[in-house]
Order: structure tokens, then sequence, then C-alpha cells
């Protein structure tokens, strides 16, 4: 993972990239942010400088949202370990997964929260497999 460059204020640091960006990609994020926050109300937030990106963290980060020129990436650090039924899933990093997002059109709901609560599920296990200092059985 990157070093972490934390703004005092995530969210902040968050729309003032988007204000960088097209209108579609602002409410994409925006739209993501609000689907985030309802899959997992007790997130916190933290702003990845050096991604220009939003992370999200319950007992460790488990997804981040990055606003680009002409999209959005819904990221996953754990990523390879998710199921993805409906194959949304892509990347080619060791553990980081991503979806890409265009358009509106291109934002399935029901297969995001999926893959958001599926993402909170492997991300708590492996924070508890660290705390106990169990090997991973991947």
């Amino acid at each position: 993972m990157p070093p972490r460059a934390r703004a005092p204020s995530p969210g902040g640091a968050f729309d003032f990239a988007l204000s960088q960006r097209p209108p579609e990609v602002r409410r994409l994020a925006t739209a993501l942010r609000d689907l985030i926050r309802a899959a997992a109300p007790g997130a916190t937030q933290c702003w990845i400088a050096g991604w220009q990106a939003l992370a999200f963290r319950e007992t460790t980060e488990f997804c981040f949202i990055r606003p680009l020129k002409a999209g959005v990436r819904l990221g996953f650090y754990q990523g390879d370990r998710l199921a993805d039924p409906a194959r949304l899933l892509r990347g080619f990093a060791k553990r980081i997964r991503f979806v890409g997002i265009r358009t509106v059109e291109d934002l399935d709901v029901g297969s995001i929260e999926g893959l958001i609560a599926s993402a909170r599920v492997v991300s708590a296990a492996e924070a508890c497999r660290e705390v106990r200092n169990v090997p991973n059985e991947s």
C-alpha cells in the first residue's frame, strides 16, 4: 500500500479533488461515497494524497474511491479474495482489484453493494489474523 498522507479533512480533500473533475465523474464519485457510507455507516474516511483517493476503514482499510479524468475506480484492498459473481473486478496487482465505472449506467448497485459487504468481511478477518499472528491461508 502507498504511504498515507492524511489530510485534516478527508471529505474536504475529496471534494476539492472532485471539483477538478468533469460533472459526470463528480456524480459517480459522490454516488459511490454515499453507497459506501450506507453500507458501512461506522467506517472512517482517509485521504490518500499520492493516489488522489478516498479510502474507507473499519478495522483496516477495505475500499477506496479514485476519481479519474474519464470515470471512477472503486478499489478493494483485498480484492483478490472477494467473490465476484458479476465479474466486475479488474486489476493485476498482487491483492488490489477495482471496478472501473465510466457512466451512471455502469453503476451496478446490487453487485457493488455485494463487493463492499464482502470486502468488509475479508478486511475484518484479515485484521483478526494479524492480531493473532496467524499466517495467511492464500
